[in-house]
């Protein structure tokens, strides 16, 4: 499967508020009732940044011949991954300042996934790297942004109420010792509709159906 080590050349916009201060000329003297002033408003400047961060290329996806369906769980005889949940995102708020848009023709595709360990008290440790999508022209991404919880077996978390944060290194691991919950989000160009595939480590993909 063709593999793509350039940076994807598509723009997102993040927008931050600057609180601007006018002041007046002279110096300032102080008294006893302060005038009333009005208040500015936030002005936003934006910065471009890349939709997706290629994923490392060290390891070739395995040839799958046919990929197993969302919701169907698929494991590698260490772990079971199944995707529980799919979205896609308008927006990305990061905090109360920053947040990412995507450009004409491009979408953001957020991910559950539920990781079960087969080999309770054996952690298991997987990069960001290797949580990835493949996309229709075969360039593959992992998440922008992201987070995972570890957790006991029979405890359920919903991915999509963890805090996710930028990810910067695709080296970082993911560990857990009997479930983890991960919550992804992916730039993806967006088709009519888009599928992508999904990995996790060396275990079978799974094919996600993005509606329009």
């Amino acid at each position: 499967m063709k593999k793509n080590n350039a940076l994807k050349q598509i723009l997102f916009m993040s927008t931050v508020a600057v609180l601007v201060l006018a002041c007046g000329g002279g110096a300032i003297a102080s008294t006893p009732t302060p005038e009333a002033t009005s208040t500015p408003q936030p002005t936003s400047t934006s910065t471009p940044r890349p939709t997706s961060t290629p994923r490392p290329t060290a390891t070739e996806i395995p040839p799958t011949p046919t990929a197993a369906p969302m919701g169907q769980p698929v494991t590698n005889g260490d772990y079971e991954v199944n995707v529980i949940s799919m979205r896609t995102l308008d927006t990305v708020y990061l905090d109360s300042l920053y947040h990412w848009v995507p450009t004409e023709g491009n979408m953001f595709v957020e991910l559950g996934i539920k990781v079960v360990n087969l080999n309770p008290g054996s952690p298991v440790s997987i990069a960001w790297g290797d949580i990835y999508v493949v996309e229709e022209d075969g360039n593959t991404w992992y998440p922008n942004w992201g987070e995972f919880k570890p957790v006991a077996s029979g405890i359920e978390v919903a991915p999509k109420s963890l805090v996710f944060r930028t990810l910067e290194d695709p080296s970082e691991p993911v560990v857990f010792e009997d479930v983890v919950f991960i919550r992804a989000i992916y730039g993806v160009v967006k088709h009519n509709p888009t599928t992508v595939l999904f990995g996790f480590g060396d275990a079978p993909l799974i094919e996600i159906l993005v509606p329009y």
